[in-house]
């Protein structure tokens, strides 16, 4: 997996977008592109249930363009 640090020099959903174009343009549409869940880690170490978890962002479909 890759994780994306906003900082600065860019924000969460542009670092999704660049990461996906990087992808895009080394030919691997294979590979899923989306932002984390909505759960997290407490200060008390609990963990919720779906920290991490996949949330597509960005619709990933093969098109055949015909001449």
């Amino acid at each position: 997996g890759v994780t994306i640090s906003a900082n600065s020099w860019t924000n969460a959903g542009h670092a999704v977008n660049q990461i996906y174009d990087l992808l895009y343009m080394m030919g691997r549409d294979d590979i899923a592109v989306g932002v984390g869940g909505e759960g997290g880690i407490f200060p008390n170490s609990t963990i919720l249930p779906n920290v991490g978890g996949y949330l597509p962002i960005i619709e990933q479909v093969t098109f055949y363009f015909l001449l």
